[in-house]
């Protein structure tokens, strides 16, 4: 399979860290209901900022501030009408850091759980969080090399989010969030992935999947089904290792 990445010399592919944590850091953003799309509005020379830094450390892809773009997020605050704005800002911040850089990155565009982090018990039915999924794939396709499906913590969640950003035809990687919590364990996302169910999930463009924030500790032994399926699929496992125990 061709990918966008063939022009790495030697196949490894190195993300960007944390955005919204980063942000809080550097004063451009706080908890909230906006939480890092708040900087977007506020102090979008930061998010450039924090771009340039990541690329400057060694970054291949580098993802839009575009998590907290939802409207789940934007309608309690009355900023509704700025939705696609600020979706399309978070590309444009990006594509600008690239261009100061000089480094030809890749930018992934940032779809996050519609709903709120860590809380599959509040994803709606498929066809709603579909239809919210496409609606910001579409704000930021036309500025994105790829999607990143990112943080999610339930099946219907994650399908939504790859059938959504799979029909603007870019590549699609899907990032699972585990914890220790019952209901919201990667291993049970991955057991689910590896078994007759699977056939339920469609094939992006670049089907890589990723294991994201794995809170707590983690059993090895119940990897195994993550494990044979990347072996079977033959799809990269990106980890930000910094963020596993």
């Amino acid at each position: 399979m061709n990918s966008i990445f063939d022009d790495l010399p030697d196949g490894l592919i190195v993300l960007d860290g944390g955005m919204g944590q980063e942000l809080i850091n550097r004063k451009a953003s706080a908890q909230g209901v906006l939480w890092s799309a708040r900087a977007l509005f506020d102090h979008p020379e930061v998010v450039q900022a924090v771009h340039e830094d990541y690329i400057r450390a060694g970054a291949d892809v580098i993802t839009t501030n575009s998590y907290a773009c939802i409207r789940n997020n934007f309608e309690p605050e009355g900023l509704l009408d700025r939705l696609g704005e600020m979706n399309r800002l978070s590309a444009e911040l990006a594509q600008r850091a690239r261009d100061s850089a000089g480094k030809s990155v890749k930018i992934a565009g940032s779809l996050g759980p519609q709903r709120g982090s860590y809380r599959p018990d509040l994803v709606g039915s498929y066809q709603e969080t579909e239809a919210l999924y496409r609606e910001q794939a579409e704000f930021l396709a036309p500025h994105v090399d790829l999607f990143i499906c990112e943080t999610l913590s339930c099946i219907v969640e994650a399908r939504a989010a790859v059938v959504a950003a799979s029909k603007t035809g870019k590549p699609v990687w899907l990032s699972w969030s585990g914890a220790r919590k019952p209901g919201h364990t990667a291993v049970r996302c991955f057991s689910w992935l590896s078994g007759s169910a699977r056939a339920d999930m469609p094939a992006a463009p670049d089907g890589s999947f990723l294991a994201d924030e794995l809170v707590g500790q983690v059993d090895h032994g119940r990897l195994r089904p993550v494990r044979s399926l990347l072996s079977e699929r033959r799809h990269p496992l990106h980890a930000p290792l910094s963020r596993c125990q």
